[in-house]
């Protein structure tokens, strides 16, 4: 009986083994994604290196804006905050793919 349970144990570190390395292998893949497409956004007279400083520092930000935001969620009043929050930035999501009518 011991035999079974450590067969079973082993196989489910292995599955846990195999779902890290798919999670990692599908986390590559979509890293190159983002790369090659933010990459062909690159213009040709811009300098390569401001441009990967800029959109390093930018995604920082994105980052701790949204943390700040979660962290806003355990003061009074902060998940209403971060739902109105939402919603306003859905809206002008939606205002920005309609092709921001209203501005000249």
């Amino acid at each position: 009986m011991h035999g079974i349970t450590a067969s079973v144990a082993d196989t489910s570190s292995a599955q846990r083994t195999l779902s890290k390395v798919g999670r990692q292998a599908l986390g590559i893949l979509l890293l190159c994604c983002a790369a090659a497409a933010h990459g062909a956004e690159l213009v040709s007279t811009t300098l390569p290196a401001a441009y990967a400083a800029g959109f390093v520092v930018s995604t920082g930000l994105l980052h701790l804006a949204g943390i700040s935001f979660g962290a806003l969620k355990g003061v009074r009043y902060g998940a209403q905050l971060v739902r109105v929050t939402g919603v306003a930035i859905a809206v002008a999501g939606v205002w920005i793919l309609a092709g921001m009518p209203g501005m000249a």
